[in-house]
């Protein structure tokens, strides 16, 4: 099977991922959830509170704040994918660039930058964390 991914998804354990604010570009609709993975093309989240129906191809401003950031993110998205399993909502969303290439840019590097370092940790966890020796030139 080919995957369709064109980047790394990083899946967040089950209550670490980062709050979310879901607003529906043109309406008054919001809602909240946690951020479930993420890559650079696409979020998903699980929609925790908001009375709201989700309709596919919707446009949504996403906002965020990735862990060991201060700076909130906010992500300009199309809604591709609704799933319910067990009481709970998914909401998949596709990243849409805006009106500004530099501010889509800088908004990509700083993603990049999160996923890599957590890529990084996660490969130092499976490896049991060994240290590996600095050469010194004495």
């Amino acid at each position: 099977m080919e995957s369709r991914r064109n980047y790394y998804r990083h899946c967040f354990e089950q209550g670490q991922g980062p709050a979310a604010r879901l607003e529906a570009i043109g309406s008054k609709v919001r809602g909240l959830g946690e951020v479930t993975d993420m890559s650079l093309e696409g979020v998903r989240i699980r929609v925790t509170a908001g009375d709201f129906q989700l309709g596919r191809h919707d446009q949504f401003r996403i906002e965020l704040t990735l862990p060991r950031q201060r700076q909130a993110l906010s992500i300009r998205a199309r809604l591709i994918h609704v799933e319910t399993k067990a009481d709970k909502t998914f909401a998949g969303f596709q990243c849409l660039p805006s009106m500004d290439p530099a501010a889509d840019k800088a908004l990509q590097a700083q993603i990049w930058q999160f996923l890599l370092e957590e890529q990084r940790s996660m490969l130092r966890a499976r490896r049991g964390s060994r240290a590996v020796p600095k050469h010194s030139n004495r």
